[in-house]
């Protein structure tokens, strides 16, 4: 997989209908939205006063400036995104509600067997999610006008290189 930088007239749409996935024609195009980084904002120590402002932060990431990528896919990879958000925050839902069931179930045999089930199935959740989060094309770098990408298929990094040929030709 190989990584790209787009500009703002690129996030914007203006991409070769090729699959950022697979290198494969596009049926479909996605948005997504990337943050911009919140600079010079950081936690400073374990004290009440930096705890207040922590969260007073977390909420103003709800109101964080992002930018938008409009991407082309195939049909087998138009969920690109939407899958992994699933496998990663759904997983540990999941992860919870297998657990207190397998827990249930065993919970006459033991606090061994309990404490392997329980210990395996959240190795199995964060296996998933650590394939899924590196497989999946992600920012390596975001600013408003440039947004850089890792993750995209060869083929669309090539599609991409002649789209901008042409498109320089024609001014």
């Amino acid at each position: 997989m190989a990584r790209i930088e787009l500009d703002d007239r690129e996030m914007g749409g203006h991409l070769p209908e090729v699959c950022m996935r697979c290198g494969s024609s596009a049926t479909v195009w996605r948005e997504k939205s990337f943050e911009l980084p919140d600079k010079g904002r950081t936690l400073r120590g374990p004290g009440p006063i930096d705890r207040f402002f922590a969260l007073i932060r977390l909420g103003e990431s709800f109101f964080r400036d992002a930018v938008r990528l409009r991407a082309p896919f195939c049909e087998k990879h138009k969920n690109h995104w939407f899958w992994r958000k699933v496998i990663i925050f759904g997983g540990v839902g999941f992860w919870f509600l297998l657990s207190a069931g397998g827990l249930w179930l065993i919970g006459g045999r033991g606090p061994t067997v309990s404490l392997v089930f329980l210990f395996s199935s959240f190795g199995v959740w964060l296996g998933a999610a650590i394939v899924a989060h590196e497989t999946s094309i992600k920012q390596k770098g975001v600013a408003k006008d440039c947004l850089t990408l890792n993750g995209v298929a060869d083929a669309f990094v090539d599609a991409l290189e002649h789209h901008r040929k042409q498109s320089r030709r024609r001014w």
